[in-house]
């Protein structure tokens, strides 16, 4: 479930949104991005991450993935992304399918940003003592089995597990 659409005007909200600059992308099924601002061919980005994870068919090779990542992507954002989907058990996610997110990206530079999106499946797939490794999706099989990117992956997600998803602060955001 989100609260608020995630569109332009959300962007736009955040001070996230630069006319012109900003391309902004959906990805609601296995091997589809479908541009939603920013015209209907390829950003300078997502033309420079063709190949998986990230592109639907990819057509080029794939270079030292940690670095690439680094130098295109908020790494810290998708890798918390991919935490709080298994965190969920989300079946139906980035890190398990490959699908149901948003990304933008910025064509003066900035790095590619990802969003949540259809978070409806999350903590019903009955795996309480589930692996954080879920390595069924590209994003999953393909990002985190680089050990750079696992290990940002697990200290993102020993810190979500020490803070925010702490049991003392569920237990008191519940009540």
């Amino acid at each position: 479930m989100n609260v608020e659409q995630i569109g332009k005007r959300f962007l736009e909200n955040r001070g996230l949104y630069f006319d012109g600059l900003t391309c902004f992308y959906k990805v609601s099924d296995v091997g589809s991005q479908e541009p939603k601002v920013g015209g209907s061919g390829d950003s300078p980005t997502v033309a420079e991450l063709y190949y998986l994870p990230f592109a639907p068919s990819p057509s080029c090779s794939q270079p030292d993935l940690a670095a690439h990542i680094l130098q295109f992507i908020d790494t810290r954002g998708m890798l918390t992304l991919l935490a709080s989907d298994a965190f969920q058990t989300n079946g139906d996610a980035m890190i398990s399918k490959g699908k149901n997110f948003y990304f933008a990206d910025y064509s003066s530079g900035g790095k590619l940003l990802y969003f949540p999106w259809d978070r409806d499946s999350s903590l019903s797939n009955g795996s309480i003592n589930g692996s954080v490794y879920i390595m069924s999706g590209n994003y999953g099989v393909t990002v985190l089995t680089v050990p750079e990117l696992r290990a940002k992956y697990n200290s993102i997600f020993q810190d979500l597990l020490c803070g925010p998803w702490s049991a003392e602060r569920l237990i008191a955001f519940l009540d």
